[in-house]
């Protein structure tokens, strides 16, 4: 299509609009129309018609776009992708599905303040960008981005579309910048109801920053939140604490089931 763009589609009937330099996310979209099937799978169980989804580092949407499928017209998705182009390619791909009018495209990155931040990024793998210090240097394509909260942009889009925007299901996936997003969400956490969050939860990350991840999770458990691990099948295991600090030794992450 040119400007190294892929318009192929997912396994779920949609069109999804990809770049064809990305050598994460878009081989594995245009080769087979999936991505990540431990999430898809969840997300496919949790979500229901009419449901409020928020895609916090949404990349090229494959998830808003899955979403927008379950929640149909009476649901809303808002999405937040920092990288222009993704941004940009997410949504031209909501559009050519039918689904603008029913959510949104925030092209910032989201954090506990808002301004600006410098994303970092590695090369040609576009599912890799974040507002950790020191990250994908010294990659050339880092680049300055607006940052908001996710109060203040779900009270903004409230406020543009007359709905209510209280999230039912949120997906974080921001490499290792997910505390500094929770920072800046207590005001949804406050207003909305019951919520079921999947997180990407890197704790040597959050040790990088100075930031223990111990208190992350005592945050979570005191806003009401049940702790589960997902697995590779998809399937919802036990969460321990003392395997945080098996992950900061190893330097590995998981995928953070919250539910309240």
């Amino acid at each position: 299509m040119g400007n190294n763009t892929v318009l192929t589609e997912t396994f779920f009937g949609s069109k999804i609009y990809v770049d064809s330099e990305d050598i994460s996310l878009s081989p594995h979209i245009i080769k087979g129309g999936h991505w990540e099937p431990w999430v898809t799978e969840f997300l496919i169980r949790e979500l229901r018609v009419g449901d409020v989804f928020l895609d916090i580092g949404a990349n090229c949407g494959f998830f808003s776009l899955l979403a927008s499928r379950l929640v149909k017209a009476r649901g809303f998705v808002v999405a937040f992708e920092p990288q222009a182009k993704l941004a940009e390619l997410l949504s031209n791909s909501l559009a050519v599905n039918g689904h603008a009018d029913t959510s949104r495209v925030v092209a910032k990155a989201v954090g506990e303040t808002a301004g600006t931040a410098h994303l970092g990024q590695v090369g040609n793998f576009r599912g890799s960008a974040s507002l950790t210090p020191g990250f994908g240097e010294p990659h050339p394509d880092a680049t300055d981005v607006s940052v908001v909260t996710l109060t203040e942009a779900l009270h903004e889009i409230a406020s543009e579309t007359g709905r209510e925007l209280r999230p039912t299901v949120i997906k974080i996936d921001v490499e290792g910048y997910e505390f500094n997003v929770w920072k800046g969400m207590q005001g949804v956490l406050d207003e909305a109801g019951s919520m079921v969050i999947l997180m990407e939860f890197s704790p040597i990350r959050y040790v990088d920053q100075g930031q223990d991840p111990h208190t992350f999770i005592k945050e979570m458990r005191e806003k009401g939140f049940s702790l589960s691990r997902l697995n590779y099948q998809s399937m919802e295991e036990d969460f321990d604490d003392a395997f945080v600090d098996e992950l900061i030794g190893n330097k590995g992450y998981f995928d953070l089931v919250m539910r309240r």
